[in-house]
């Protein structure tokens, strides 16, 4: 397998299921077409099913119309499964063929197209705007600020991390943090561990210096993969090692939270 390949085998597209148990089914029917797969459950009681990117296609055959899955709700960036003629239309959107000079000259419009594209495409159609956003650079880091918020919202991972990928530098933004992302504070202390998570993690990866003390409590968050997310945001900001473990005593990990909360990013 290619290099490429494994990069499509990783990527995942997602299908928001009516439940859990809906969402396990499905795993065990694809399962038996080894399209492999796997379902967890979100605080709404719906739940959510992945599929690799590269059957995303055999997984849309296999499931066909099945009731109970959610197609499209008009917000939450979930694969679309019974309306192939608007997948067709966002593939081919035109959007997609402009320059970024055209981009540029249709401003808010031209975004809109995107953010779009991003959310409501299938996986060839969500890379291609990725990739026409990260042309814009700076003009187009409303979209980009705005998809970050509502795909940590929404707990899309796979999807947050291709957009972040592409539109952040590796050593982040650094500065102060824009009010565009500002929801991402309150993001960082959601009810659901795993927005928690997420939010830590798009924080660590734009590294934004007024967000250091933000990160830094979460270093004592109840759940360990949300204080281990924080101690690997500090890990890649360069800060020294200190063996962090979320099973250390509620003093040792606030005492650590204190020093980190005084770091300060390159």
């Amino acid at each position: 397998m290619t290099e490429g390949e494994e990069d499509e085998e990783r990527a995942t597209v997602e299908l928001l299921c009516a439940d859990l148990a809906l969402a396990q089914r499905l795993v065990a029917v694809l399962g038996k077409v080894e399209v492999p797969a796997f379902a967890h459950a979100r605080t709404d009681g719906r739940a959510v099913l992945a599929v690799p990117s590269s059957r995303g296609r055999m997984a849309t055959a296999v499931l066909g119309d099945i009731p109970g899955l959610v197609v499209d709700d008009g917000v939450e960036p979930f694969y679309r499964l019974h309306d192939p003629a608007k997948d067709r239309q966002l593939f081919d959107h035109a959007v997609l063929r402009e320059t970024p000079q055209q981009l540029r000259a249709r401003g808010e419009e031209a975004l809109k197209d995107l953010v779009e594209c991003v959310l409501r495409g299938v996986g060839t159609t969500r890379d291609r705007a990725i990739v026409a956003l990260a042309k814009l650079g700076p003009d187009g880091a409303p979209a980009v600020d705005a998809l970050i918020v509502r795909l940590t919202a929404a707990g899309a991972a796979p999807l947050l991390g291709a957009l972040m990928r592409a539109t952040v530098p590796a050593e982040g933004r650094g500065g102060a943090m824009p009010a565009s992302l500002a929801e991402l504070r309150s993001l960082a202390r959601h009810e659901d561990a795993a927005v928690r998570q997420l939010a830590i993690r798009a924080l660590g990866a734009l590294r934004y210096a007024d967000t250091v003390q933000l990160i830094a409590g979460a270093l004592v968050d109840e759940s360990p993969d949300v204080a281990i997310e924080a101690d690997d945001a500090f890990l890649e900001w360069g800060a020294d090692d200190v063996g962090f473990d979320p099973e250390m005593t509620p003093e040792k990990k606030a005492e650590i939270a204190m020093q980190r909360g005084h770091f300060k990013p390159d």
